[in-house]
This record gives structure tokens, sequence and C-alpha cells, in this order.
């Protein structure tokens, strides 16, 4: 195991549920390009923390991306709902 990989499991370890929730979402979604991995960490961080508007928020771009724009708009309206005063949504 080279040290990057190892220092970066040490700090998931020590992430909060909700910041393991993030890094697994970005690495599905920027590092090994699994959308839908991306989304499923997206809807389990949603169901566990229901008033982040991160998920939805998040969520909404990886659907427009996939040419999903019903669900994306969804999305956009809930992730708004829980934080209307969010500058990006």
């Amino acid at each position: 195991m080279n040290r990057g990989n190892a220092e970066s499991g040490a700090a998931e370890t020590r992430a909060s549920e909700r910041e393991r929730f993030h890094i697994s979402a970005d690495y599905y979604g920027e590092v090994t390009g699994e959308i839908e991995k991306a989304d499923l960490a997206y809807q389990q961080w949603a169901d566990a923390y229901p008033r982040d508007f991160i998920p939805p928020g998040n969520l909404a771009v990886n659907y427009a991306w996939l040419g999903q724009n019903e669900r994306a708009l969804a999305e956009t309206i809930e992730s708004t709902r829980l934080n209307p005063d969010a500058v990006i949504n």
C-alpha cells in the first residue's frame, strides 16, 4: 500500500459518518467516474441526514448529466427547499 492510500484510509477512519458519505460520493463520482455508485452514496447520505441540502443538490447535477431531467428537477427543488438561501443549488 502506498503512503497516499494509507493516509487517505486513515483520514476516512477519523471522518464522521456524514464526511464518509461525502468522501464515498466524491470518490465514485470524480475519481472512478461511477456515477451510479456516487448516486447511491448521495441517496444513503440523504436518508441518514434528511435536512442536508448537499445530497439532493449533487444528485440533481448527476441526474442532469445522465439526461434524467425530471429526477434532476425534483432533486433541485428539494435542495432549494432545504436551503433557499444557497447561492448554488
